[in-house]
């Protein structure tokens, strides 16, 4: 059985190194894996009959995103069983323990120091909750660069 990881996003094509630093490890075996985008629910009522997760993504997820996930899966074909976005919108650390535990979570990723952006005007940082959890939490050293424009980012991912 593959294990499971969790990984946050805010999109952008740098927070899938986190993706490339769990698949260095994976020698054998499959791993599924998680991202995680976190964004506050709406108040309003009709907001809340015509929401939808899945447009949600759609609308948060650029081209040159989808372009890298397509290259990572390819490149790592062997070793990903499942890639796929999820969007949290829990606001208790329960809301969370069940959403670990709904999606069978074996280890989180989480980017130090953290530094992913709120992409949306309702996003908020899971750090909080991931820190506050009994899963296996492992720090990844990441330093997002602010000069490379993200095309070239999206090359990079070539490099990997």
């Amino acid at each position: 059985m593959a294990r499971t990881l969790l990984i946050p996003t805010d999109f952008s094509i740098e927070s899938l190194w986190l993706l490339k630093e769990a698949l260095r490890p994976v020698q054998i075996g499959k791993v599924s894996i998680i991202l995680l985008h976190c964004v506050y629910t709406s108040d309003s009522i009709v907001e809340l009959l015509f929401f939808s997760r899945k447009e949600l993504v759609d609308k948060l997820i650029n081209e040159d995103f989808r372009d890298a996930c397509k290259i990572l899966r390819r490149k790592y074909t062997h070793h990903i069983e499942s890639l796929r976005i999820e969007i949290f919108s829990g606001n208790t650390q329960r809301a969370f323990k069940d959403f670990l535990l709904a999606n069978h979570i074996d280890e989180i990723l989480l980017p130090h120091p953290f530094g992913l952006k709120n992409v949306h005007r309702d996003s908020f940082s899971p750090e909080p909750f991931i820190r506050n959890c009994h899963a296996v939490v492992t720090e990844v050293a990441w330093q997002p660069s602010e000069d490379i424009p993200e095309k070239n980012k999206l090359a990079a991912i070539f490099l990997l």
